[in-house]
């Protein structure tokens, strides 16, 4: 009989904690946010998207590889030519390690916050910096 009492507690109990548990994480993905968009206008290679605008071929996409019959016409060589050609790498390429990165750090956040409000455990207090001064523009 004395049970009877602390289990009417337990929806109140429930439906205080699940409401603080939104909130925090609510908190939790806007301090995320802020970090985001400070790294996203702080640290990105701006110069090497303007240099992809100004100059499409410092980038190369690929090659494209064109065969066709012979030589000119003042040529009796006959015999097949290949002439290779450059295709651009898309605006957005020299992005394409930052965006790479921000969305590793976004997912793990994201997924630390799910393990923590489905465990019922604490939520991160503290969001983990992201660094994108350690993103690897070029291969070395």
């Amino acid at each position: 009989m004395a049970l009877a009492p602390v289990a009417l507690l337990l929806p109140t109990t429930a439906a205080f904690y699940l409401s603080y548990l939104a909130l925090h994480a609510l908190t939790v993905f806007v301090r995320a946010a802020m970090v985001l968009v400070s790294a996203t206008l702080q640290h990105p290679r701006f110069d090497l998207l303007a240099l992809r605008l100004c100059h499409p071929g410092a980038f190369p996409g690929g090659v494209t590889v064109r065969s066709s019959k012979g030589g000119s016409k003042g040529e009796h060589r006959v015999g097949r030519l290949v002439r290779l050609s450059s295709v651009p790498a898309p605006w957005h390429a020299p992005l394409a390690p930052f965006v790479g990165a921000a969305l590793g750090w976004t997912g793990s956040l994201v997924g630390s916050v799910a393990r923590a409000c489905g465990s019922f455990g604490r939520l991160p207090v503290a969001v983990v910096p992201f660094e994108p001064a350690a993103v690897a523009y070029f291969d070395s």
